[in-house]
C-alpha cells in the first residue's frame, strides 16, 4: 500500500497590518503595508535600521538594543523596523554632545 503524500504547506497569509506590535517597547505605532497611498515625502522621513546604524557609526544590533531599552524610537512600516529621520538626527546630536 502506498503512502499518500500530504498537501504542500501553504505560505504565510499576508494581510494588512492592523494591530500594534505588543510586548516590544517603542514599537507601538504600526502603519499599513500598502504605502503606495502615502505621499512620497512621508515615506522618506524614515530610514531602515541598517541605514540608521551606519549613519550613527554603530552596529545594527546596538541600535536594536537602544530601541529595546527605549533609548531610541522606531516604528514598523510594511513589516520593517524603521527609524524616523528626526530620531536619527537626535541620536547624532546626543552622540556629538557626549563626545565633547
Amino acid at each position: 500500500m502506498r503512502r499518500q503524500r500530504s498537501p504542500a504547506p501553504r505560505g504565510r497569509q499576508r494581510g494588512p497590518v492592523s494591530a500594534p506590535v505588543s510586548g516590544v517597547p517603542g514599537m507601538g505605532l504600526v502603519a499599513p503595508r500598502d504605502m503606495s497611498q502615502k505621499p512620497a515625502e512621508e515615506i522618506t522621513e524614515f530610514v531602515n535600521q541598517t541605514a540608521a546604524a551606519e549613519e550613527l557609526g554603530i552596529r545594527r544590533e546596538t541600535l536594536w538594543l537602544w530601541i529595546k531599552d527605549d533609548k531610541a524610537e522606531a516604528v514598523i512600516v510594511g513589516g520593517l523596523r524603521m527609524i524616523r529621520r528626526t530620531e536619527v538626527d537626535r541620536l547624532k546630536a546626543e552622540r556629538d554632545k557626549a563626545a565633547k
